[in-house]
């Protein structure tokens, strides 16, 4: 249960304020602290949030850090929670867990505070030496021992010796682990199973869980069957929770559990499942997670640039402006080669570079420069893009599209089968002109299949030849096709 602020601790927290300021700052600085207090304690009793579960203004700085303005409001948030279990504050950390588990409270960018609590909480900072590890345990441990009814404490341990696993182990391939690695690791895999097992029989649930039970999973060489029931357990639970996903498109890449392409196809079937705006929002918070750790081109045309780009507007719109996203999606742009986007992302981006995202300034700095420059030679191709977007918004739009597509799509299945394979998704902008013909093509990014329709689309035509389209509505008429459509997929030669 979330312990709320009454009108006496309200009273005690103004109290604190001017006593522990008093000397140091001006009567209107303290009465700014006396307004700030009282606005916090006016918040409802049964709508208790952060900011309620800690009376230190430099707590609360860090846990009120804005993603929209400052790109390292999310560091600045973990460190914060941090702090709060090295000064053992175990009451405002079950506070903290407790409001944002109710009330399901997120960064603009749609991150989760619960993840990110949890984050703050799973390894000592900066680099760790073992007596730094004892030390995190052990206020951990000491947590539990205070709080033995708190499913926070108990998946906080569990997440921390799993960290530690890891830690003991290493990120390189099975033959780099030494012996004593591979004993430390799976010692401590197994007491984070034992303590999530014994949080499961607490009466408060998490779906913090189920991450945690995933990197188990992870740890212990699952079976993909058992994998994907635990998932399946988990987005039961709570769907929106969008790391279990993550989690499970790790599980199955070719380095764990899976073969090439398991990862991109699990993420798109877990998208659809959900459907609509929240499917393509969910296929951008898995994709940025799964882009960012590869460096394989064969893995980048997998993904859906069109429906990755549809998901990151549609959560804009929905939570705000997010300078996390916002470096993430710039990112991914470059990953693509769609330096036009990434030249726009890098204006709004100004001088807030996540150090996460591109390591240091330098690297940041380079792909800016490369994008400013790039963009220009790709105007025209953008410039197509917005008209062909104007024209399916227009009245006539959309039964022009759906005339195109059935003819299209003939086309489409001819290539699958002149090329070999289904080598991926890929965007297509095409101009038409009045007779039916494809005048104009540019596709992103190439494939087999792609190159295929375009020698087969492009090829020269008699004067007096009927084109294979219908006649658009106007001339020079564009059209944008994402060859992620389930039309394609299923769809027979002509």
């Amino acid at each position: 249960m979330i312990e709320p602020v009454a009108t006496r601790q309200a009273a005690s927290l103004i109290f604190l304020c001017f006593h522990r300021f008093r000397n140091t700052l001006t009567f209107a600085a303290a009465a700014l602290l006396m307004v700030a207090a009282v606005s916090l304690a006016s918040v409802a009793e049964s709508k208790a949030t952060s900011g309620t579960c800690v009376a230190s203004i430099a707590d609360l700085a860090g846990l009120n850090a804005d993603d929209s303005t400052d790109v390292n409001a999310v560091k600045e948030y973990k460190e914060a929670v941090a702090q709060l279990l090295y000064k053992a504050r175990y009451e405002q950390l079950d506070c903290l867990a407790d409001s944002a588990r109710l009330h399901k409270e997120k960064f603009p960018g749609g991150m989760w505070k619960l993840h990110l609590l949890y984050a703050g909480v799973e390894a000592p900072l900066r680099h760790a030496t073992p007596q730094d590890w004892n030390t995190h345990l052990l206020l951990l441990k000491g947590w539990v021992s205070k709080k033995p009814r708190s499913i926070t404490a108990r998946i906080a341990l569990a997440e921390a010796y799993l960290a530690y696993a890891w830690d003991a182990r290493g990120g390189g391939f099975v033959d780099t682990v030494s012996e004593s690695g591979w004993k430390l690791f799976e010692e401590r895999t197994a007491e984070a199973k034992r303590v999530l097992e014994k949080a499961a029989t607490l009466p408060t649930k998490c779906p913090e869980w189920y991450v945690a039970m995933q990197n188990v999973a992870l740890s212990q060489n699952w079976s993909l069957a058992d994998a994907r029931a635990l998932l399946n357990q988990a987005s039961a639970f709570e769907p929106d929770y969008y790391y279990y996903y993550r989690m499970y498109a790790n599980f199955v890449l070719p380095k764990w559990n899976g073969e090439p392409g398991d990862s991109e196809k699990s993420m798109k079937e877990d998208a659809d499942r959900i459907g609509g705006e929240r499917g393509d929002i969910l296929y951008f918070e898995i994709a940025g997670s799964l882009i960012c750790r590869c460096n394989n081109d064969l893995q980048v045309k997998r993904v859906s640039w069109p429906r990755l780009q549809r998901g990151f507007e549609l959560l804009e719109k929905q939570n705000g402006p997010s300078m996390t996203n916002l470096n993430l999606l710039s990112y991914m742009a470059i990953k693509f080669k769609d330096f036009f986007l990434a030249d726009k992302l890098f204006t709004r981006i100004g001088d807030q570079w996540s150090t996460d995202t591109w390591g240091n300034q330098s690297y940041f700095d380079q792909w800016k420069d490369y994008a400013s420059k790039a963009a220009s030679a790709t105007s025209l191709q953008h410039l197509w893009r917005e008209a062909a977007d104007a024209n399916v918004q227009a009245s006539d739009g959309p039964a022009y599209k759906s005339a195109f597509e059935d003819k299209f799509k003939g086309f489409v299945q001819e290539c699958k089968l002149s090329a070999g394979a289904d080598d991926g998704t890929f965007e297509v902008l095409i101009s038409v002109s009045q007779d039916g013909f494809v005048e104009g093509w540019a596709a992103e990014p190439e494939t087999k299949v792609s190159r295929c329709l375009q020698q087969t689309l492009m090829a020269p035509r008699r004067s007096d030849a009927k084109g294979p389209f219908p006649q658009p509505p106007q001339p020079h008429y564009k059209m944008r096709i994402d060859l992620d459509s389930p039309i394609h997929a299923a769809a027979a030669p002509n």
